[in-house]
């Protein structure tokens, strides 16, 4: 099964493919429920050009971007 994932998904969501689980026993079919996990790469882990591309998407989206921690702020925290 494919699943798109949208745009603002976020650490810990959930996402719902119906229809897609397990076999039920009244014949039917059920959901398969899919947990989202986002692996944020090391700075160490980056090529060169890379870990440029990530800095200055940090730069672009500066301290007013969202106040809370997401993936990006947290990739812009690693560097300082």
């Amino acid at each position: 099964a494919k699943l798109k994932v949208p745009p603002g998904t976020r650490q810990g969501d959930t996402l719902t493919l119906r229809g897609k689980g397990v076999p039920r026993l009244d014949g039917g079919t059920g959901d398969h429920h899919v947990a989202v996990t986002i692996d944020v790469p090391r700075p160490r882990d980056l090529e060169a050009d890379e870990l440029k591309l990530v800095e200055a998407l940090g730069e672009k989206l500066g301290d007013g971007a969202r106040q809370e921690r997401t993936v990006f702020r947290r990739v812009k925290d690693l560097f300082g």
